[in-house]
């Protein structure tokens, strides 16, 4: 199972690198807000098929990689793919980001695709955010670009992020 998991997750990412960079339909972000936004957030959610734990990084291309509690078989979902999407500015301190998340049944063979939109505010200091999130479940291969596709589950829930900030360790001890 891990090994149709782990192939599907190989195949997207070999996609998404082989393309070109992938602004956001709006171009890509301004510069500065940009820096100010992007890094790697702890992300501590709840949805309506309960909480979930991960990491939220926005690179400051306008592009967007998450990974949660759900990816590679976790005990409370189906194995999930990486999700990996795009950002833009919505707000003076506030991004909506949208992302595509693989779902495979536990033996691998694959059963959903997620299309998960949040709506993030941050405060003054880019540390931490909330907001909505939704997702969308569609047929495994559907079109979630396409406007006309319809979801077939819909739930929705809050998010909150923490910046992930780098900590100064004591100095190493010299043997």
């Amino acid at each position: 199972m891990m090994s149709k998991v782990m192939t599907a997750s190989l195949v997207l990412a070999i996609v998404m690198l082989a393309a070109p960079v992938a602004f956001p339909p709006d171009g890509p972000p301004n510069p500065g807000f940009a820096r100010m936004v992007a890094g790697t957030y702890v992300d501590n959610g709840v949805i309506g098929i309960g909480a979930f734990t991960g990491l939220q990084t926005i690179h400051a291309d306008g592009t967007h990689t998450s990974t949660n509690t759900n990816c590679c078989g976790a005990a409370n979902g189906a194995p999930q793919s990486h999700g990996q999407g795009v950002w833009k500015q919505t707000g003076q301190r506030q991004v909506t980001l949208t992302a595509v998340i693989l779902l495979f049944q536990e033996d691998g063979t694959p059963l959903f695709t997620a299309r998960v939109t949040l709506v993030m505010d941050f405060d003054p200091d880019f540390k931490t955010a909330t907001g909505p999130i939704t997702t969308e479940l569609f047929a495994f291969g559907a079109d979630v670009t396409d406007p006309d596709e319809l979801p077939f589950l819909t739930v929705g829930g809050e998010d909150t992020w923490s910046r992930l900030e780098v900590v100064d360790l004591a100095p190493p001890i010299a043997w």
